[in-house]
């Protein structure tokens, strides 16, 4: 991957918007972040980013809204998206799968950690 990966993250509290930033940004990415679905749709219409880190609860638009909305543009149907939840209920995470999303993140995570296993994710997801 010749460029820097982009990846959107959208979540509505601050502290973690902030922590994933740095995070993300000191190990290469550009970074754009969100605080909610309808920001999040704008965002990735306009950039295409290589991965969407995308908060379940959220106002104006929630986590599963904006990825039913995300999966319904070609360009974006592609996009690995992983779901950010601290207690969602096993119902909503079966939804989110079946609606097209890659996996789900507990809260709290290790951001380290994090980047590893979504780095990983992006170029395997370049090479297809």
């Amino acid at each position: 991957m010749d460029k820097k990966p982009i990846i959107l993250i959208v979540e509505d509290e601050e502290h973690i918007r902030t922590a994933l930033n740095y995070t993300f940004e000191t190990n290469g990415f550009e970074v754009c972040l969100a605080v909610n679905g309808v920001e999040a749709l704008k965002f990735a219409k306009y950039k295409k980013p290589d991965l969407i880190l995308l908060d379940f609860v959220m106002p104006e638009m929630n986590g599963i809204e904006a990825l039913e909305e995300l999966k319904k543009y070609p360009s974006l149907k592609d996009v690995p998206v992983y779901m950010l939840t601290a207690m969602q209920s096993e119902v909503d995470i079966k939804r989110a799968f079946a609606l097209g999303a890659e996996g789900y993140l507990k809260k709290p995570f290790d951001p380290d950690k994090l980047v590893q296993k979504l780095k990983s994710k992006i170029y395997m997801h370049a090479k297809d």
